[in-house]
């Protein structure tokens, strides 16, 4: 059950991490054509 509830949470973490990390670079210009190119 801790191994399951373990796995959920890893899985959120990664989700709200590259959702925080998409918004920085969107909101970056130079990350943003960084990230174009």
């Amino acid at each position: 059950m801790f191994h399951d509830q373990a796995w959920i949470f890893l899985f959120v973490w990664l989700f709200t991490f590259s959702y925080v990390l998409s918004d920085c670079v969107a909101t970056n210009p130079a990350s943003a054509q960084y990230n174009v190119r």
